[in-house]
């Protein structure tokens, strides 16, 4: 069936209307949930905390601190060391104002302690060499007893009644050398102590272990090892060549700081000077 649109729009005109039933809006009212607003905490999220909001302010302010801090212990380290160097170069040229004088000395010192050994080689070459005479000798003076006795009892002795023994004599002089040359070799041995230790001269013969060849030197060659040299001057600091600083008792030879050993013989011993420190001088 056709009905025209007019038609159909006039009869829904004047259709009845519903009557809707009673409490249907505030039923409808009172179901309807709205989100609550919360007030603090948008006002959190819109309003940072103080610390929040200095902070990068208080980072950059501690990073340019800790920057002038480091800068400052560099500046203070650089100057340090410009000091430093200040006072090095400063040491170094007084050094080499001072070093040419002092190598000289040591030179010096090095020559004479190497003429000393090449002496002391000297000596040792020629006590050899008179052990070799004194092994020859000794046959030469039993013989010259012998000629001694049969002359004495023969009646045709000398104006003293008594043979010169110049073997003996010869003998005792290859003696006194010998002891020289120990102290010598003791003297050497002592000088060199003296040059490692501030110029100071051993105190006894153990001091001299390292330095000598062996303990024997320090004895006097006639006593076959009983009678030992005497040091007179026991730590003392090497420079006055008079002090007189060990003795031979036997033979009454002397060893000088010097180095240099002397016979005094019977005109001559050892005296204590003023300051205390024996020297040689005239004998009564």
């Amino acid at each position: 069936m056709n009905i025209p649109p007019e038609k159909i729009e006039h009869l829904l005109r004047k259709a009845p209307s519903p009557t809707p039933p009673a409490g249907l809006y505030q039923d409808l009212k009172a179901e309807i949930i709205l989100p609550r607003t919360m007030p603090s905490q948008s006002n959190g999220f819109n309003q940072p905390s103080f610390f929040r909001r200095w902070m990068p302010v208080l980072s950059l302010s501690l990073w340019l601190m800790a920057c002038l801090v480091l800068l400052g212990v560099q500046i203070r380290r650089v100057t340090e060391l410009k000091e430093e160097n200040t006072r090095l170069l400063a040491a170094a040229n007084e050094k080499s104002t001072v070093t040419p004088q002092v190598a000289v000395s040591g030179d010096a010192e090095l020559d004479r302690l190497r003429a000393d050994s090449l002496e002391a080689s000297q000596l040792r070459a020629e006590v050899a060499r008179l052990r070799e005479e004194l092994a020859k000798l000794e046959g030469l003076r039993m013989e010259n007893q012998r000629l001694a006795s049969e002359l004495q009892s023969s009646g045709k002795a000398g104006i003293s009644g008594q043979p010169q023994d110049f073997i003996a004599a010869a003998a005792e002089k290859g003696e006194r050398i010998k002891c020289i040359g120990n102290l010598k070799q003791v003297g050497l041995g002592a000088r060199m102590y003296a040059n490692d230790h501030g110029d100071i001269m051993p105190k006894d013969f153990a001091s001299l272990r390292n330095e000598l060849p062996n303990d024997s030197e320090t004895f006097c060659p006639s006593s076959n090892g009983s009678v030992r040299f005497e040091i007179l001057a026991p730590g003392e600091k090497e420079g006055d060549p008079n002090v007189v600083f060990a003795r031979c008792p036997t033979h009454n030879n002397v060893l000088l700081m010097d180095g240099s050993a002397q016979q005094l013989g019977d005109k001559f011993k050892v005296i204590i000077r003023a300051d205390g420190k024996p020297i040689v001088g005239r004998g009564n």
